[in-house]
C-alpha cells in the first residue's frame, strides 16, 4: 500500500496538473489603391481652299464730258491694295473699259477641332495576413501539494538525508533539533 501511495505521489508531482491553450492572433492588413488614367484625343482638321474672286463694276457713260471727267478723277482715287499674310485685296479703275475692278484673295484656312477624353480606373485591393499562435501553458503545481508529498514521504526523505547527515536519525521531533545535547 505504501508503494502505491508513493507511486501516486510521484505521478501527481511530476505530471501536468492542468494545461491551458492560449491562442494569440496577429492580423496585418495592407490596402493598395491603384488609379489609372487613360487620355485619348481625337483631332478633326477641316481645310478650306483658297478663294480668288474678282468683282467688276461697270461705270455708266454719259454725254456730259464734265461729269465723266469728274467720275474718272474720283474713281482713280479708289486705286488701293492691302496685303496681310496670304490674304490681299486690290481695287483699281480701268479708264479704257470704264470698269471698277476689285480682286480679292483669301488664303486657305484650316479648322482643327480636338476632343480629349479621359478614362479613370480605380482599383482597390485589400490583403489581410493572419498569424495564429497556439501555445500550451502548464499550470504550476501548488506549494501545498509539495508539502503534502514531503509529509507523506518523510521516512524516505530522512533515510536519504541520513547518508549525508549521520545524526539526523536520532531526531524524532522538531524540538529534538533545537535541544542542546549534553556530553
Amino acid at each position: 500500500m505504501k508503494k502505491l501511495i508513493l507511486l501516486f505521489l510521484v505521478v501527481i508531482t511530476t505530471s501536468c496538473l492542468g494545461s491551458k491553450k492560449v491562442l494569440e492572433s496577429n492580423k496585418e492588413t495592407n490596402t493598395k489603391e491603384k488609379t489609372e488614367v487613360k487620355k485619348d484625343s481625337v483631332s478633326n482638321t477641316t481645310t478650306n481652299a483658297e478663294i480668288k474672286d474678282r468683282i467688276v463694276i461697270n461705270v455708266p457713260e454719259t454725254d456730259n464730258t464734265e461729269l465723266m471727267e469728274m467720275f474718272n478723277s474720283l474713281l482713280h482715287r479708289l486705286n488701293t491694295s492691302k496685303t496681310s499674310g496670304s490674304n490681299s485685296y486690290q481695287m483699281r479703275y480701268d479708264e479704257e473699259t470704264k470698269q471698277l475692278i476689285a480682286d480679292i484673295k483669301v488664303a486657305a484656312t484650316k479648322f482643327q477641332d480636338t476632343k480629349v477624353t479621359s478614362d479613370t480606373t480605380k482599383e482597390k485591393s485589400f490583403e489581410e495576413k493572419t498569424d495564429d499562435y497556439i501555445s500550451k501553458k502548464i499550470k504550476t503545481i501548488p506549494w501545498w501539494l509539495y508539502g503534502i508529498a514531503a509529509f507523506l514521504m518523510r521516512k524516505h526523505i530522512l533515510a536519504i538525508l541520513s547518508f549525508f547527515i549521520p545524526g539526523i536519525r536520532q531526531v524524532k521531533t522538531i524540538n529534538d533539533l533545537f535541544k542542546k545535547t549534553t556530553s
